[in-house]
């Protein structure tokens, strides 16, 4: 018995220590989205978070864990989605990119697996509130020293990601407020937090908030049955398609210019940001190569003439591996929200699921989840794994009991 504890404290402290160091070198990796010498820094610690969560999947593996048949599951659906792209390249030509975009997106999937291995609970995560309360200090601090500027970027070469850092960052901070007795602190840190994205003016993390706030206050409806929580996320995921092909046609549409001039005049922003002209053509292509699209590392300003990403995930995926593989990611996104929304009454396995969903709504405007800007891909992963993992041991204790 005694021996067993000393395992138990040992197992906890190595646990701990690697989420730690996990997320402080991703918190490192967003020095990769600078313009200084420290990007090579931030590519370097992004590099090593593909190579701690991989390498320890493979060790896992080879030391013969006893995967349940969820996670055997997605592993299998993971080395499938590795074939697709592999066949995906063979009917296109080979670049580099194609390579490295494939490893990516396998190496950030693997991530949520490698996390689910390791049987996380709040104690684990405590140490990281003092990461992000430091990064959060951090930027607010070149806020006040800027002169609180409008569209402010902090040290990074976008506005665009400044809102995404905080925000993701902010997940612990929440639970900071829930389990700690210092509370009025992380409320603090919480609105600062916010007044840095509202800074940062992205409209894509505002809908992302919203929808977080939606899923987190509507989350005994949405869990209702296994049936409501399926129909939930297909129609979550059938309107983030839907939203390519509408998006562009909503000038055609009588209710457009009254909602435009109402937009304008309260934001001072058409609704319309110019994606409108990047979806259009690039839906044509698709078209052309629905099922395997043009290659993993095909860009899309390799097809059209304008210089820009489509940003958004899920046209990204069509043009790059086409419906199967979109469909692939797609089911495994499915299976790791059911695993989630099997536990009504756990805070922080319902604060993930709400990420999650926050996540889906957010990649209908980027592609940072498996591509560009992997520093907040890797926040958006970190959540997703963490409440991924306390659902499926949950089950497990259930099913030992």
């Amino acid at each position: 018995m005694k021996v067993n504890s000393i395992e138990e404290q040992f197992v906890f402290k190595v646990s701990t220590i690697v989420v730690f160091a996990l997320y402080f070198l991703i918190l490192l990796g967003s020095l990769n989205a600078t313009v200084s010498s420290f990007v090579v820094i931030g590519l370097i610690a992004l590099f090593l978070v593909f190579g701690i969560t991989n390498i320890g999947l493979i060790v896992y593996l080879f030391k013969g864990a006893n995967l349940n048949k969820l996670q055997l599951t997605i592993l299998f659906l993971i080395l499938l989605l590795a074939v697709i792209c592999v066949l995906s390249i063979l009917n296109n030509s080979y670049q580099l990119k194609d390579l490295i975009n494939t490893v990516q997106m396998v190496a950030c999937l693997n991530m949520i697996l490698y996390l689910n291995l390791i049987k996380l609970d709040y104690s684990d995560l405590r140490p990281i509130n003092m990461l992000v309360i430091f990064f959060t200090m951090c930027q607010f601090f070149i806020f006040i020293l800027e002169g609180a500027p409008q569209l402010f970027s902090s040290i990074y070469n976008n506005s665009n990601l400044i809102g995404p850092y905080m925000f993701y960052t902010s997940f612990f901070l929440i639970c900071g407020m829930k389990f700690s007795k210092y509370k009025i602190l992380y409320f603090v840190m919480l609105a600062i937090s916010f007044i840095l994205i509202l800074a940062s003016d992205t409209r894509s993390i505002l809908l992302s908030i919203v929808a977080t706030f939606l899923v987190y206050i509507f989350w005994k409806f949405i869990v209702k049955s296994r049936f409501v929580a399926m129909a939930f996320f297909l129609v979550l995921i059938t309107t983030s398609i839907a939203f390519i092909y509408i998006y562009p046609l909503l000038p055609t549409f009588q209710f457009y210019l009254p909602l435009e001039n109402w937009v304008l005049a309260h934001t001072g922003k058409s609704i319309m940001s110019g994606r409108n002209e990047l979806w259009i053509p690039l839906t044509e292509f698709i078209s052309q190569k629905p099922l395997l699209g043009y290659g993993p590392g095909t860009l899309a300003q390799g097809l059209y003439l304008h210089n820009q990403s489509p940003h958004n995930l899920y046209l990204n995926i069509l043009m790059q591996i086409g419906y199967l593989g979109l469909i692939l990611i797609l089911i495994i996104f499915l299976l790791i929200w059911l695993s989630m929304t099997r536990y009504k009454n756990h805070f922080l396995v319902r604060l993930s699921a709400s990420f999650f969903v926050g996540i889906i709504v957010h990649q209908s405007f980027e592609t940072t989840l498996f591509q560009n800007q992997l520093s907040i891909g890797l926040l958006q992963i970190f959540i997703i794994g963490v409440g991924f993992s306390m659902a499926t041991h949950m089950n497990q204790n259930e099913k030992h009991e």
